[in-house]
């Protein structure tokens, strides 16, 4: 009769719990890679449509430090945030120059920073994913698209 055995397979079990339990972190770093490159994309649209008065909204374009939970899955928000020295909020700046108004024509900004920035992203995105299936660590996220070569594991 046909016997079968395994030679470690409970280490190879614990190394898939493992990873199964750091892929949060993964997606953590794909998301805050991701969010840099959009935000880029998004303060070069807007210094080239010219939407500079003060240079308030542009430098407030951001994301926060960590992505947070919304209905179940990690999210990151980036927009304008804060006001400027006329207690006008950034955002709805940006609202009203990307969408317009009836004395303002649409200028689309918001749009084609993202369509700019979304290959960049998407890539960035993908590199910290194939760093952790690779390697069983997720890359310590530095900024747009760059992550450091020092790996945390925790």
């Amino acid at each position: 009769m046909a016997r079968l055995e395994f030679d470690g397979l409970e280490r190879a079990v614990e190394e898939i719990v493992r990873m199964g339990e750091m892929s949060g972190k993964a997606a953590d770093a794909m998301l805050m890679v991701g969010a840099a490159w959009i935000a880029q994309g998004l303060e070069r649209a807007a210094k080239r449509e010219g939407l500079k008065d003060t240079g308030d909204m542009i430098a407030s374009i951001g994301y926060p430090a960590s992505p947070k939970i919304i209905d179940g899955a990690p999210t990151i928000e980036i927009y304008a945030r804060g006001s400027d020295g006329k207690d006008v909020r950034n955002m709805d700046k940006a609202f009203v120059n990307n969408y317009g108004t009836t004395k303002l024509d649409a200028t689309e900004w918001w749009e084609e920073g993202e369509a700019e920035a979304e290959p960049k992203a998407v890539a960035g995105m993908e590199s910290v994913w194939d760093e952790f299936v690779l390697t069983g660590r997720v890359p310590q996220v530095t900024g747009p698209g760059k992550y450091s070569k020092k790996r945390r594991t925790s």
